[in-house]
């Protein structure tokens, strides 16, 4: 059982260079009867190995402490921000080769969402060490599906009525980057 509760960069290395020397014994713990979600500071699978690190050495520099709760929350956050990735990812490629709109000009208006998406998806990833991770996240992932969806949508249909919603997006670009100044 990893149960360090590591404060800056140096316990951050030291943790996982710990957690991955006994990363063997975790195993046995998984099938057993013991509950492990109630737990702090527990790696309960592989898959939540390294989210649980990184959600440790964050709570040990703010709080000191992290719960069962947080842990699943992180976990959670990190599941949408990769599927989001994903989602940039596959909708770019599909841009890039697979689009063919009878208006070129049409292109371009995927190109742009899909550059939005890539690099707004891309920030997602600092959110958790801002001041105010949930209004920076949440305004970035309101962005997203508001612009880029909406050019999305106006691309794929070839029709501007469906691009309405493309300030508003923009708007919570600019109110995502500007709550980093406070």
């Amino acid at each position: 059982m990893c149960t360090f509760p590591p404060s800056n960069i140096k316990n951050l290395v030291l943790g996982i260079q710990f957690c991955s020397e006994n990363f063997s014994g975790l195993a046995t713990q998984e099938g057993s009867n013991k509950s492990l979600r109630s737990l702090p500071y527990v790696v309960r699978s592989k898959r939540s190995f390294i989210i649980n690190i990184i959600c440790r050495s964050l709570a040990g520099s703010r709080k000191g402490s992290l719960d069962a709760k947080t842990v699943e929350r992180h976990e959670r956050s990190h599941l949408a921000q990769s599927r989001c990735r994903v989602a940039a990812l596959a909708l770019g490629t599909y841009g890039a080769h697979g689009f063919r709109p009878q208006n070129p000009s049409y292109k371009e208006v995927w190109q742009t969402a899909s550059l939005y998406h890539l690099v707004h998806t891309a920030a997602l990833v600092t959110a958790p060490f801002t001041k105010h991770p949930h209004l920076f996240g949440g305004l970035l992932t309101s962005g997203i599906l508001l612009f880029s969806g909406s050019c999305y949508t106006a691309a794929l249909y070839e029709d501007r009525k469906y691009s309405m919603l493309a300030p508003v997006g923009g708007f919570a670009f600019i109110a995502a980057w500007a709550s980093l100044l406070f």
